[in-house]
């Protein structure tokens, strides 16, 4: 950085103006108007979704799940054609 640089961040710190959250005492002495005002409004909470119940899953889906994790891990195979070759494993 050359001294054109320097002194122009320099400069910069000079013109720095010291900034307290609003409620500390040294906010109230540099600016009074503050303390009238108070502090921000509050946004109101939002209403948030409901989660879906859970889902108990019969013991048929169950081993479905498992032939079909059986077939895409053993047989290294994408997860939608594992689940056709389950599907058809159980006679539908």
């Amino acid at each position: 950085m050359n001294a054109a640089g320097i002194a122009r961040v320099r400069a910069s710190f000079e013109k720095l103006e010291e900034v307290f959250p609003i409620g500390y005492p040294e906010s109230s002495r540099r600016d009074p108007q503050r303390t009238l005002r108070g502090s921000l409004p509050q946004m109101p909470q939002l209403p948030q979704p409901k989660t879906p119940a859970r889902r108990v899953i019969t013991d048929e889906e169950d081993a479905f799940e498992e032939r079909a994790a059986i077939i895409e891990y053993d047989g290294g195979l994408p997860r939608l054609l594992a689940e056709f070759l389950a599907r058809r494993g159980r006679g539908q």
